[in-house]
């Protein structure tokens, strides 16, 4: 209970007597009542507002529970971690969605967001994957070398170094 917003140790104590082992399920799913046990300093909007906390921490918990499956033995947990931290509950999804997504945090590049699209079983000729490498060439080039333009040659030999000996398909870079 300690992580229900407006739940302090006298709330939980009167909670805890109330409902016993169902008083998180209650405060979730009953809010009546909780309401209905006059607590002060408890209203109507202050329990409404507990739930939506308890809800918020059920679906970050399970979002990381599920990114933790999606990156573990690609990367360090404290990954999980930032991806958690940037996308919140929804860090499961971007991650399946986009996993070149994973580039935005902070120590994660193109080989390891890679690593992630191989292990989803997504197709290594796919357009986003293509698409995905260009923009990391280009935002690499920028950040490392101050480059806001590429030659094609450089372009066509880091994506080689990315995605294989066939580089980018023709129709990223047209």
């Amino acid at each position: 209970i300690d992580t229900a917003k407006w739940v302090g140790p006298s709330h939980a104590k009167a909670l805890l007597d109330a409902f016993g082992t169902d008083t998180l399920h209650v405060l979730k799913d009953e809010p009546a009542r909780v309401e209905k046990l006059a607590i002060p300093g408890l209203t109507g909007e202050r329990i409404a507002q507990m739930q939506e906390s308890l809800k918020a921490n059920e679906k970050i918990e399970a979002a990381t529970i599920e990114v933790n499956n999606l990156l573990s033995g690609v990367v360090p947990p404290a990954v999980a971690k930032k991806a958690i931290r940037r996308w919140k509950g929804d860090a499961a999804t971007v991650i399946k969605e986009n996993p070149f997504a994973l580039t935005e945090l902070p120590g994660i590049g193109w080989a390891t967001a890679d690593a992630i699209w191989k292990r989803l079983g997504l197709p290594e000729d796919g357009l986003f994957r293509h698409v995905a490498a260009l923009q990391y060439i280009l935002s690499e080039a920028a950040r490392e070398h101050g480059h806001t333009i590429c030659s094609s040659v450089y372009v066509d030999a880091e994506s080689c170094k990315l995605l294989g000996p066939r580089g980018l398909r023709p129709e990223v870079v047209s």
